[in-house]
C-alpha cells in the first residue's frame, strides 16, 4: 500500500509542477519600454531628524494647470526606502522652502514597472 501511495503522490507533484509552466505568461518582464516623463516641483516642507546622522524630508509637490500633483505630500523614507545621512543634506542645502524635481515616469509601452517616481535634488525646470 505504501508502494501505491508513494506512486500516487509523486505522480500528483509531477502533473502540479508541469501544469504551472502551462499557465505561464508568455510576456517578458522587462525588455526596451518607453516612458512619458513629467516633472513637478517638489518643495520642502520640513526637515526631520531620525537619529543623529540620518534625516527624513518632507516634501510638498506644486501642480500646475496641466498636471494635478499625484500626492499632496511625499515622506523621502517611504519614496526611497532609506534615509538622508547628515553630509547629503548638508552639501545639498536641504532645507524648508527649497524646490527640487520630482519625476513622474508614465510607461507608454513594454512590460516594464507601469510607474516610476523619484526626487532629483536639482532646481527644477
Amino acid at each position: 500500500m505504501k508502494k501505491y501511495t508513494w506512486f500516487i503522490a509523486n505522480t500528483l507533484c509531477i502533473l502540479v509542477m508541469s501544469s504551472c509552466h502551462f499557465f505561464e505568461s508568455t510576456e517578458a518582464a522587462g525588455g526596451p519600454c518607453s516612458y512619458k516623463d513629467t516633472q513637478l516641483v517638489a518643495r520642502v516642507i520640513a526637515v526631520n531628524s531620525y537619529d543623529s546622522t540620518h534625516y527624513d524630508v518632507w516634501f510638498k509637490l506644486d501642480s500646475n494647470a496641466l498636471i494635478p500633483a499625484p500626492h499632496d505630500t511625499i515622506l523621502y523614507s517611504l519614496q526611497t526606502s532609506n534615509y538622508l545621512d547628515k553630509s547629503a543634506v548638508d552639501s545639498l542645502g536641504i532645507q524648508p522652502g527649497k524646490a527640487y524635481t520630482y519625476l513622474v515616469r508614465e510607461i507608454i509601452e513594454g512590460h516594464c514597472n507601469p510607474r516610476i517616481t523619484r526626487i532629483i535634488f536639482q532646481k527644477p525646470n
